[in-house]
């Protein structure tokens, strides 16, 4: 039963970069719980040595490609969401903050979650994403960027707002 508090133990995270990734409490859920059923059935290929946490996120993440593989939109979700007036769902709170992470490129908010979120190494991301550790680096370099370039948009857009009260 070890394993399974091992597991559950890592849940609360996984849910946090579930939503993250698919802006859908229901959908997140749903890929975490089939994340940890997996982890558990597949717990004998479980190397441990091996920290567990990426193993686990790597099989979130898995069944993440796979649900957008499934319901054919995966390329559209790899295009910018720039041209989205509103990315949130009626009656959700957003802040700029959420709103510049949904409209980056799924690919850098994957690897802005992982780092700066939940704190995984570059290497770690790079064992989630099955991305060479140089990927991980320069997508997070644009990630950072694009945030700080929408965050400022945002701001001066706040600023203006301001001023006309």
């Amino acid at each position: 039963m070890a394993n399974w508090d091992a597991i559950v133990c890592e849940l609360p995270a996984m849910r946090r970069y579930a939503r993250g990734l698919v802006h859908d409490k229901g959908l997140a859920d749903d890929l975490v719980q089939s994340s940890a059923e997996r982890a558990f059935h597949k717990w004998h290929l479980f190397q441990s040595q091996k920290k567990l946490r990426p193993w686990l996120f790597r099989i979130l993440h898995n069944l993440y490609i796979d649900y957008l593989r499934q319901n054919s939109v995966l390329e559209s979700l790899h295009e910018s969401f720039d041209h989205v007036a509103d990315p949130c769902p009626p009656g959700w709170m957003t802040s700029d903050l959420t709103v510049a992470l949904m409209k980056i490129k799924p690919a850098y908010r994957e690897v802005l979650l992982l780092a700066d979120v939940e704190e995984f190494s570059y290497q770690e991301i790079g064992i989630i994403l099955g991305v060479p550790k140089g990927t991980v680096m320069s997508r997070l370099s644009r990630a950072r960027e694009a945030m700080r370039e929408l965050l400022k948009e945002y701001r001066h857009q706040s600023d203006r707002v301001r001023t006309l009260l």
